[in-house]
């Protein structure tokens, strides 16, 4: 799968330096989710970063999400289900949302505009 690279990079580079992760949209590519209980949450998301996989860096941090165009194709609103209801890092606690992470006097503004 070409996200497994990815996720072994970014796995990496989390050691000891990252706080949380952020993905900017379209989290499931090409065509969203069906349901919580559809397998690409297994294949796509929890197996690759979260609670199964292998990467012992990232499945310690909370992954938050945005919705993109291809996240709408089939049902937006089960990955903000799933964030709720399942024991996941996944985190999309609604359509928009704010937030806050104090960091001194780093911070950082993520907005999604179509």
């Amino acid at each position: 799968m070409a996200i497994e690279p990815v996720a072994e990079s970014m796995d990496n580079l989390c050691h000891d330096s990252c706080d949380f992760l952020v993905s900017i949209g379209d989290n499931f590519y090409q065509r969203g989710v069906r349901d919580i209980y559809d397998e690409r949450w297994k294949n796509v998301f929890e197996n690759v970063y979260g609670n199964t996989s292998e990467r012992k860096n990232l499945k310690m941090l909370d992954f938050w999400q945005i919705l993109g165009n291809h996240d709408y194709y089939q049902n937006a609103t089960a990955q903000i289900m799933y964030s709720d209801q399942m024991e996941t890092s996944f985190k999309l606690p609604w359509f928009w949302y704010t937030l806050f992470i104090d960091k001194g006097q780093d911070c950082g503004f993520l907005i999604r505009t179509c």
